[in-house]
């Protein structure tokens, strides 16, 4: 999965590109939190999300704790 991150009037957009799986929610939860330590908005643009299983989905909505 890869993810790229811009910043445009505080707010965060985080778009994701590919799969979400196995080892990749434990990385972007870690990444988000951090990042999120800097904006308290954020978007995340899932239009090029091609797969999501459900450990990707957890990881999803941690982000909105």
């Amino acid at each position: 999965m890869k993810i790229d991150k811009r910043e445009q009037d505080d707010i965060l957009i985080i778009a994701l590109d590919g799969r979400m799986d196995g080892e990749d929610p434990s990385q972007f939860k870690r990444s988000v939190h951090l990042w999120l330590k800097y904006n308290s908005k954020l978007i995340l643009d899932c239009s090029r999300l091609l797969y999501l299983d459900s450990s990707g989905l957890g990881a999803l909505l941690s982000c909105l704790r």
